[in-house]
């Protein structure tokens, strides 16, 4: 399969690095965009990237290939800029307090698995199982909250660098364009999308942008 690529691509990656600086961010030397698009399933169609987010491997920018040529490089600026805070920060801190739970409850744990292991004590070294099961249930309904919750504090990060104004003007085009998958999520559905539970929907990213003060 070839590549796809666009005419765009040497001042995304400007625009992309120019960013990483202006945000603070260190460390993220972007030398390639890469277009990914729709991965086929046997049941619906999907997309592998999401039409409002993009993500970045070690060296690249992946962006959404169903947005090509929809938007112009200052119409990307702000989409660029809340991703990169998502990814390069915020859920870095995330992920942290997510394996020190895990790590919390490994530590309960150990102890008592441990000794129960050793005086044979199967019906208490189950009973322990069975609390371990509903625990790493509850810390993955607890994560994907958390993971919307700092997606839209990205957005409102980035808006006081950039302008608010300029958010809310990209985000309302967005949701003027009716993408399949932007107006799945609008609608509540579970679509196969990656990350698509801790996605919060175009209409949730206005509405709390238009709930900050005027910058």
């Amino acid at each position: 399969m070839s590549r796809i690529s666009s005419l765009d691509d040497p001042r995304l990656l400007e625009l992309t690095n120019g960013l990483c600086q202006e945000l603070g961010i260190p460390n993220l030397d972007i030398l390639d965009v890469r277009w990914w698009g729709r991965v086929p399933t046997d049941r619906d169609r999907t997309l592998s990237m999401p039409s409002d987010w993009c993500t970045f491997t070690k060296h690249s920018i992946i962006m959404p290939v169903q947005m090509m040529d929809k938007l112009s490089l200052d119409e990307w600026r702000p989409l660029i800029a809340s991703s990169l805070l998502y990814e390069r920060r915020l859920s870095r801190t995330l992920r942290a307090r997510i394996l020190a739970l895990y790590g919390m409850m490994v530590i309960l744990l150990a102890g008592p698995l441990t000794a129960a292991a050793l005086l044979r004590m199967a019906l208490i070294a189950g009973l322990y199982v069975i609390f371990l099961v509903p625990a790493v249930f509850l810390v993955s309904r607890l994560y994907y909250p958390q993971v919307k919750k700092i997606r839209l504090e990205a957005d409102a990060q980035a808006s006081d660098a950039i302008g608010k104004d300029v958010f809310l003007e990209v985000f309302k085009k967005l949701d003027a364009i009716s993408l399949w998958d932007l107006e799945a999520r609008k609608a509540g559905k579970n679509i196969r999308q990656p990350g698509s539970a801790g996605l919060p929907n175009i209409a949730q990213r206005i509405s709390n942008l238009e709930r900050m003060a005027p910058t």
